[in-house]
């Protein structure tokens, strides 16, 4: 029952229906206008697209995340989401999708701070002086270390330490636009100070914009080679094929 004067079931049904047809042109939209940034996004890679075709459960996740986002700041991150998994199917995870639907404008502050001294698998804290001075603090790695983002180490270690055993095969630390390349003597490990980034962080990272800081790869590519038994070389990235990339102007560092 409705008091007297107050609103009718039909009335009722078809504000309900306008309401849910205005959301449902709401979110075309959003979705459309992601779609757009991605168009763009895969005009300006230059790989090769991969051949493998995008699961069905992973398009529908992202058109629900990105029907629901208007900001255009958020819908072009959506849109390098899916030109990233357009290009290499797989590149992206489930997980990935969630953590970006949750994210909050400062977490994506945060992540878009630190992607320029990303490096593979590593923050070298060979740098760290560097990415103080751009704001990048003990207190932004910890928010990130909690977010599920990067791996402190043990707690109470300042300097973490890192290492591989050697191998003749060249390790191989990729930012966005700088590469490093490790050689190992016979018989020598390979062992840094830094902060794992995880899967999760990696795909996080990767949706940044932003070029690898040229003072802090040159500082880390230093610190590498005052060490016995490794050598180093610094070049440009340069992307082909999916996963793939060449080097340009690559140098031998010395320390």
């Amino acid at each position: 029952m409705f008091a007297e004067g107050g609103p009718l079931l039909p009335d009722l049904i078809e504000r309900a229906v306008t309401n849910d047809q205005a959301r449902l042109v709401r979110e075309a939209l959003n979705v459309g206008a992601a779609i757009l940034h991605a168009e763009a996004a895969v005009e300006n890679d230059p790989a090769i697209p991969s051949d493998a075709r995008v699961d069905d459960n992973w398009l529908v996740n992202w058109r629900d995340n990105a029907a629901k986002v208007s900001a255009e700041a958020a819908q072009l991150m959506w849109g390098r989401v899916l030109a990233g998994e357009v290009k290499n199917p797989g590149k992206y995870s489930l997980r990935t999708l969630d953590f970006l639907r949750l994210m909050s404008t400062f977490e994506a502050a945060l992540v878009d701070s630190i992607a320029p001294f990303a490096l593979g698998q590593l923050f070298f804290l060979d740098g760290r002086g560097v990415a103080n001075s751009k704001g990048v603090t003990y207190s932004t790695f910890a928010t990130l270390a909690e977010l599920g983002l990067i791996e402190l180490g043990q707690p109470g270690v300042d300097r973490p330490l890192i290492s591989w055993q050697y191998s003749a095969k060249p390790l191989t630390f990729a930012g966005r636009t700088k590469l490093l390349k490790v050689e190992m003597a016979p018989g020598v490990d390979f062992k840094a100070h830094g902060y794992l980034i995880t899967k999760l962080g990696r795909e996080v990272i990767s949706l940044v914009e932003r070029d690898t800081d040229p003072v802090y790869v040159e500082v880390v590519a230093k610190a590498l080679a005052e060490k016995q038994g490794l050598s180093v070389t610094l070049g440009d990235l340069v992307p082909t094929d999916p996963g793939t990339w060449t080097v340009a102007n690559a140098r031998k560092v010395h320390a």
